[in-house]
């Protein structure tokens, strides 16, 4: 979905005029559109199949990790917990941004809304129109109807994120030593 339909989405539900280029003077579509990055930015900050990044990185010569520069959130394994600080990573465990060894982190990374799954796109077209409308207009059938077809592909979104995440028992290492256990 494009940046432009989605915006046009929610002047449409709100009954204005849609727009036919993003570098409009309409205010309402600046509104619009700050929400959508608002939305989007939240949805991606809770990792999905398509935005997390595994990774091993290793510190520099001064001993520091460069994070990647798109990254909304950033985690290690084992509990260890980490932050990007200006431009570097930072263990909030040790309090230091000084790394010895290599370092692994699982990060999630913000896209363009053009670049989004589609459900996720229509996701967050359709949760700012249902709260645009309600913030113009207020609740009624109208709003349930976009709040209820933002729902929908939220479930739609889970659902493909269910799919992609590949969870098998057998891939698991608890199968693999019971498994062994069986033919020894």
């Amino acid at each position: 979905m494009q940046l432009l339909e989605a915006i046009n989405i929610t002047l449409r539900a709100i009954g204005e005029s849609e727009i036919v280029s993003e570098s409009t003077t309409n205010p309402s579509a600046g509104i619009i559109k700050s929400a959508i990055t608002m939305h989007r930015r939240a949805l991606l900050a809770t990792g999905w199949w398509f935005n997390t990044v595994e990774q091993t990185i290793t510190p520099s010569a001064l001993n520091r990790i460069t994070p990647p520069s798109n990254a909304l959130a950033i985690y290690g394994i084992a509990g260890q917990k980490y932050a990007a600080r200006e431009g570097v990573l930072y263990n909030l465990m040790t309090q230091s941004e000084v790394f010895t060894e290599k370092t692994y982190i699982r990060s999630y990374i913000d896209f363009d809304f053009e670049d989004l799954p589609e459900y996720a796109a229509s996701y967050i077209a359709c949760r700012v129109a249902a709260e645009t409308y309600r913030n113009d207009i207020g609740v009624d059938s109208n709003f349930q109807s976009l709040y209820n077809d933002s729902e929908e592909a939220f479930a739609l979104l889970h659902r493909e994120h269910a799919r992609n995440q590949s969870r098998s028992t057998v891939q698991s290492r608890r199968f693999r030593k019971i498994n062994s256990a069986r033919y020894t």
